[in-house]
């Protein structure tokens, strides 16, 4: 095997190892806490989610033409 394609391996393993590092270097929250954030977080924002309350009209619906129908 050629010495590039060692220092290349070496050099990319060393970008990965960096990478886990950071990685477990971030703090953890635990699930129920985060669960319980989220939920407050929806309750308190519901008024303004157009996914709850959507708008009355679709500006994106097809209006309709024909009244006979």
């Amino acid at each position: 095997m050629p010495a590039y394609r060692d220092s290349d391996t070496v050099r990319k393993l060393s970008g990965e190892i960096d990478q886990l590092r950071i990685h477990a270097s971030q703090p953890r929250v635990k699930l129920s806490e985060t669960i319980r954030e989220m939920i407050n977080y929806c309750n308190a924002n519901m008024q303004s989610d157009h996914l709850i309350n959507p708008e009355k009209e679709n500006p994106f619906k097809p209006k309709k033409t024909c009244l006979i129908l």
